[in-house]
């Protein structure tokens, strides 16, 4: 596990890239299998945020998260300052 005062000597030279399958939380837990892993994941970002460590979200579309896709998109877009890009293949 890597620890937050490691990852702030990191992040001079590292952006973490971590995946947000999806801004509502019963289908991001549904996705990884894993309950309570929406709020890890916010809990995650809340400390990068904190020591402003540079951090990438992926999502993946499919199936199971696309009716969020615009939803998860605003989501983030309040959460991360930045650009959201879109990649079709």
């Amino acid at each position: 596990m890597l620890y937050i005062n490691e990852a702030t000597e990191l992040s001079a030279t590292k952006v973490f890239m971590f995946g947000f399958p999806c801004s509502n939380e019963e289908v991001c837990d549904s996705i990884t299998g894993v309950k309570g892993s929406f709020n890890k994941i916010m809990e995650g970002i809340n400390r990068l945020k904190k020591y402003e460590v540079k951090f990438v979200l992926n999502m993946v579309v499919s199936h199971l998260n696309m009716d969020y896709l615009y939803e998860t998109a605003e989501f983030v877009k309040k959460v991360k300052k930045g650009d959201i890009i879109v990649a079709d293949k």
